[in-house]
């Protein structure tokens, strides 16, 4: 089983779009996906079109449902739905040994049932991002083309470094992955060689391929439907596909 966490500091730069399409764009390679929604706001949940009162990741962080009772079989891969309450989570969860390591230890019971785990976080660090981290083999950075991405980036890269240090020595970073980008613009071939400089010195690289700027996308959380079935043809399947590729190729060597 394959972990990985799309992660970034800076919010609004694609975090779900791309864990939303990386999952479904999985499975329909033939992958078993399961996806969890770590983030408050419940983006994942609502691009899944999932609304319903029921055990969330919350409640496996604080251990008071199973990670199976949790998890809801849908069309396009398997979820554990997000809350609101996971915004208290720094709050309610209990100082012990163990409190960064709730996560991992509910993934350890789903070791054979799914090829990847796809978690998306908030744009902070707090217990539950750092939870995921500690549960993960890979993390995937979107990014846009402007100052405060670069910051994002280095703020993950910080995070990393200490957890591969102190608790997760197999943590690594897939990758940089452009997204909304443009190509046409000074602006983004500027920052594309900004973050190829800022992934080499993190060890790691910035993706081939970039996901362009495409309104199909942006459609994505009111219609429900992943890309690839909502707009096969358009630029958004096309990168999505060609950034997936990548990626298997990368983690699966």
């Amino acid at each position: 089983m394959i972990t990985v966490v799309i992660s970034n500091k800076k919010g609004g730069v694609g975090k779900t779009t791309t864990a939303y399409n990386l999952a479904a764009g999985l499975r329909k390679r033939g992958k078993s996906v399961l996806a969890i929604d770590l983030d408050p706001q419940c983006s994942l949940t609502k691009f899944c079109g999932v609304n319903k009162n029921g055990p969330t990741s919350f409640g496996v962080i604080t251990k008071e449902v199973n990670i199976n009772s949790a998890i809801l079989k849908l069309e396009f891969f398997d979820l554990i739905p997000g809350s609101p309450l996971l915004n208290s989570a720094d709050q309610n969860l209990p100082e012990s040994v163990n409190r960064l390591m709730r996560i991992r230890e509910a993934l350890s019971e789903l070791a054979t049932d799914y090829d990847y785990v796809i978690m998306d976080n908030a744009p902070a660090l707090g217990v539950v991002t750092v939870n995921a981290y500690m549960a993960t083999d890979y993390v995937v950075i979107p990014a846009e083309a402007n100052e405060l991405s670069t910051d994002g980036i280095a703020n993950v890269f910080e995070s990393v470094l200490d957890v591969r240090k102190y608790v997760n020595p197999n943590i690594q970073i897939a990758g940089i992955l452009l997204t909304r980008f443009k190509p046409n613009t000074v602006l983004n071939r500027e920052y594309t060689d900004i973050f190829n400089e800022l992934a080499k010195g993190m060890g790691t690289k910035v993706f081939k391929t970039a996901i362009r700027e495409n309104v199909n996308l942006a459609e994505l959380p009111s219609i429900h439907v992943p890309i690839f079935d909502y707009k096969p043809n358009s630029t958004g399947a096309e990168d999505y596909n060609k950034f997936i590729d990548e990626f298997v190729k990368g983690v699966e060597k």
